[in-house]
């Protein structure tokens, strides 16, 4: 799995991981298009072309074996959310149908803390894939396994920076995906953006995710910290590191 290829900041602020040899890759007409090599192709079927991939499927024995793809997600309702859909919709118009040819697991968690021994059941269980959406599951994923193939397709921001891949030419090991930032600068880049629309503004709250597992989380809460004074705002950050917490009990510091 190689060759990272960034979308420009301006349209949809988004990237994506395209197949070693690929000339490029755009948003064509919305978000739910890419371009690649001058060929539209959907997100969801570009998903697929992903996984296909990381599960170097030869074509002859694609009808032959029931593959088991796990999904790993952030607390909540995980099969609705749009882009688990967009999974499940590419992989039926590729010829993968759950109950025929396809065992696709996505399980719901109330917290974080179910996603990890979740993500040690399809290593013990040998999946042939694993599917995350959001960073905290994919940085699970990757402590679990280094040999099953983990493919991220949303809310990774940086993968060099969290440490998932070593760099955007040449990620290696056995992960890749779509990340829908262009790097860690963007948060930054948004309280800019804040205070451009709202030049009265002069104090910003922000919620802050303290658990641990997202070294990102880190990385972006120190560039919004050292661009906040530069903008004369002042910064209120809301320390939410348990599970059970809330914001109104989160600690502001």
């Amino acid at each position: 799995m190689s060759g990272f290829l960034s979308q420009g900041e301006e349209r949809y602020k988004r990237g994506c991981w395209c197949p070693s040899g690929t000339a490029g890759a755009q948003v064509v007409d919305g978000p739910d298009w890419f371009e690649i090599n001058g060929r539209p192709m959907r997100l969801n079927r570009f998903l697929v072309v992903l996984i296909v991939l990381a599960l170097s499927i030869p074509a002859e024995a694609q009808q032959a074996k029931v593959y088991r793809v796990g999904v790993l997600g952030p607390p909540g309702k995980i099969e609705e959310r749009p882009e688990v859909k967009s999974l499940r919709d590419g992989l039926r118009e590729a010829g993968y149908i759950e109950g025929k040819n396809l065992q696709l697991n996505i399980p719901n968690v109330k917290t974080y803390d179910e996603v990890r021994p979740i993500a040690k059941d399809y290593v013990e269980k040998r999946v042939d894939a694993i599917v995350t959406t959001s960073g905290t599951p994919t940085l699970i994923a990757r402590d679990a396994t280094k040999e099953i193939p983990i493919i991220f397709i949303w809310g990774v921001g940086d993968p060099v920076g969290s440490g998932l891949v070593k760099s955007l030419a040449r990620p290696e090991g056995n992960i890749t995906g779509l990340t829908f930032e262009a790097g860690d600068q963007m948060f930054a880049k948004r309280l800019e953006l804040f205070k451009e629309a709202v030049p009265s503004l002069r104090r910003v709250a922000l919620l802050y995710n303290a658990r641990g597992e997202n070294p990102g989380h880190a990385i972006r809460l120190a560039l919004v910290r050292e661009t906040a004074p530069k903008l004369g705002l002042r910064l209120n950050v809301a320390r939410w590191a348990r599970a059970n917490s809330n914001i109104i009990n989160a600690q502001w510091c």
